[in-house]
Order: structure tokens, then sequence, then C-alpha cells
């Protein structure tokens, strides 16, 4: 019986000696979801066509182990144990390459530690901080978060919402439906989604479009600069902005019914038309209405104390 229990116990939790090596391989149920967690140091994810998941590396010097294994409720999970309330400046953390199987939803959370993650093609959800974070070659639902960290994306491909507060985004090519949050934090994003949602707050924003269909735009105390090579048929944009600028560079040709307003000492530059600005006959507004061919598109801005300009490519 002792040592049935013995055995037992080391299916749920393997402890390691400080900075001992893993090397451990499972079999992951096809429907299972995977979550990893971890403080300190460096991840290494990659997707592989294998129905298994492997972790090799190195933990923290002060973990107290590890956990590995198959839960009911189909959940596989890897978490690297550490004293509570552990905080070691000094310490490398740990640093491990973790494949995982494609077809399996991944989520991860981590602090302290900074995560490469790569070729996942079932959803990806996030949630690091004081981490930066590199995330190439992911498709599906896919929630990117960090505080103090930086984000960079590449080829994504589906639901995505990219979140970060403190820290900078940097997205190329990525397409479906995507929205980016931003504190404190600027964005640049080169993107072929048709759809995209852009908050930020204290942050500058560029992003450089193929195709827009939907464009929603709010900042407050930033600058937004969106250039769209073209608009689908019946696109639709709506931005506001409080103490913010935003710049929208259009297609030539373009055909649109747009109409811009500006409040409390904020600014309209048109460079579309000959159209003018109508200044209010009472307060510090002005507003811009024109239409451009038949009006296929339809363009709403509104700012307070910020500035709008319209443009060409």
């Amino acid at each position: 019986m002792k040592l049935l229990a013995i055995a037992c116990t080391s299916l749920l939790s393997f402890s390691l000696l400080a900075g001992e090596l893993v090397d451990k391989t499972i079999d992951v149920p096809e429907n299972n979801k995977i979550f990893i967690e971890n403080d300190q140091g460096k991840i290494i994810v990659k997707g592989w066509d294998k129905q298994q998941m492997q972790v090799s590396g190195t933990l923290d010097d002060r973990a107290k182990g590890y956990t590995f294994r198959n839960r009911q409720g189909g959940r596989t999970e890897f978490i690297v144990e550490m004293p509570n309330r552990y905080q070691n400046k000094n310490s490398k953390g740990s640093n491990l390459t973790i494949y995982v199987p494609q077809t399996n939803l991944v989520n991860i959370e981590s602090v302290n530690a900074d995560m490469d993650i790569e070729a996942l093609n079932n959803g990806l959800v996030l949630d690091t901080v004081n981490g930066d974070v590199d995330v190439v070659n992911v498709s599906g639902r896919i929630s990117l978060d960090t505080v103090n960290g930086d984000i960079k994306s590449a080829n994504l491909n589906g639901r995505i919402h990219i979140e970060t507060v403190n820290g900078d985004v940097n997205d190329a090519n990525s397409q479906g439906e995507i929205r980016f949050e931003a504190v404190n934090g600027d964005l640049r994003s080169t993107t072929k989604s048709q759809d995209v949602r852009i908050e930020t707050v204290n942050g500058d924003v560029e992003i450089n479009a193929e195709t827009i269909k939907n464009l929603d735009i709010t900042t407050v105390g930033g600058e937004v600069e969106v250039k769209m090579e073209q608009l689908a048929s019946g696109a639709n944009i709506q931005a506001e902005s409080v103490n913010g600028d935003i710049v929208l560079k259009l297609p030539q040709g373009l055909s649109a019914e747009i109409e811009v307003n500006a409040h409390a000492g904020g600014k309209i530059r048109n460079s579309l038309s000959n159209d003018k600005v109508k200044k209010a006959k009472y307060g510090p507004s002005s507003s811009l209405e024109f239409q451009l061919k038949d009006g296929d598109v339809d363009i709403e801005i509104d700012t307070v104390n910020g500035r709008i300009e319209l443009k060409y490519n």
C-alpha cells in the first residue's frame, strides 16, 4: 500500500531539486484544453502534429516542483509550483520548451516571464504580467493580454483580441476579426483583417489595412493613423476622440458619405474635396458633411478637443 501511494502521488506532482532538468511527455486527449502556468523565466511553446505534450528544460532554482497531468473535465495542465509570494529579481527563472498538439486550445498564465509561442491551430488565451510575448502562426479564437509587457505578433488568423497596459504592440499580417486595446502603449499593425476595432488611452496607433469592411476607433489622449488600401462595398467607419488626433488615409476613387463633428475647440482638416468646414454660430464647435460619388461607404467621426484629418493615400 505504501508503494502504491507513492506511485499515485508521483502521477500528480513531480517534486524536483532546485534547477533540476525536466524532460517529460504525456498523451493528450483530442478535446482537452491545455493549461500552462509559470512564474519567472522564459517559455517557448510550439505546436506539433503529435497528440502529446512534451516539456523539457530547467525549473526556477526556488521551484517546489511541478504538476503535469491530465485531469477530469477535459483539462491537461503543466504548472510550475513556486513558494507563496515568491519574488527573486536575481533568479533567471524557469527555462522551458513545451510542445503541444496543434489542434488543442492552449491557455497560458505567467508572471515575470517572457514567452515565444507558435504554430497553434485551435486558439490561444494568454495572460501575463511583467513579460514580453512573441506569437506567430496562431489561428482560432485568440486573446493576448499583458500588463507591463510588449506584444509582438505575426500571421494571426481568426477572432483576435490584443490588450496591453504599459506595453507596446507590433502586429503583422493578421486577418479575420481583430480588436486592439492599449493603455499607455503604442500600437503598430499591418493587417488583412476587414473588421478592426481600436481602443486606446495615451498611446499612438498606426494601422496599415489592406481592405476594411468595419472600422471602429476610440481614443483618449492619443494619436491614431489608419491607412486603408481598399474599402469593401458598404463599409462602415466610426471614430471618436477626446484630446486625441485621428488621421484617416483613404483610397483614391472613394465613394462615401462623410460626417465629421468637432467640439470644444476640435479641428477638422479635409483634403478629400473642396467642401468647407462650417463653424457653429455659438461655441467652439465645427462640422463637415459631404458626399463623394454615390456614397457607398459611411464615415462618421466625432472629436472633443482633438484634430481630425481626412486625406487620400
